[in-house]
């Protein structure tokens, strides 16, 4: 993968997102396993979060309509088997969410908001390491984009609603986000 990383970001650097874009779809085409596969889809969903940021263009579009697309297709891919790959995929959302939001796209509060509240919850029901990893990062992110009170909802929603077999691995939400949950309930004041 080294080279071809290099290469990816070679071309990233010199604004050519469409070329590093087909150099990673010819590659995604005959993977040598499974772990490639997982590699060259998460470096693609890098390459498109520069291209948001910089304003560059690829098959998918260029600025909100590249935006919206990858969106779309990194909330499909979540709704992979392997662990690893959806923590990944769940870490680019929401860096690509923030990139976004640094852009201007119209709406990426409201985005943020119905991935936390709707599709998280589905997400969650199959991600049996880093729980509480997944669950701190799209809250600070909400809490980043949309206020602190969506931040603080979200994580007294999911530690309500968490698997029981958390606490019995001291993995609970209470113990693992009670820093943010005073610090932010500081901050929405009321």
């Amino acid at each position: 993968n080294g080279p071809l990383a290099t290469l990816v970001s070679y071309l990233e650097d010199r604004g050519q997102f469409a070329q590093g874009e087909q150099l990673l779809g010819s590659e995604l085409k005959h993977p040598g396993n499974q772990q490639q596969t997982y590699w060259l889809k998460q470096r693609l969903y890098r390459l498109y979060d520069t291209a948001i940021r910089r304003n560059g263009d690829v098959s998918l579009g260029s600025g909100a309509a590249l935006y919206r697309a990858v969106e779309r297709e990194l909330q499909d891919e979540l709704d992979t088997v392997d662990h690893s790959h959806r923590q990944a995929l769940a870490n680019r959302l929401c860096t690509i969410y923030r990139t976004a939001h640094d852009k201007k796209i119209a709406g990426v509060a409201d985005d943020v908001r119905a991935f936390a509240f709707d599709r998280l919850p589905e997400v969650l029901a199959r991600h049996t390491t880093n729980y509480q990893s997944l669950v701190s990062t799209v809250a600070q992110t909400l809490r980043d984009l949309a206020s602190p009170r969506d931040g603080l909802e979200l994580l007294i929603e999911r530690i309500e609603n968490e698997p029981k077999w958390l606490r019995l691995k001291n993995d609970g939400g209470w113990s693992k986000h009670s820093h943010q949950l005073a610090r932010w309930r500081n901050e929405v004041g009321d």
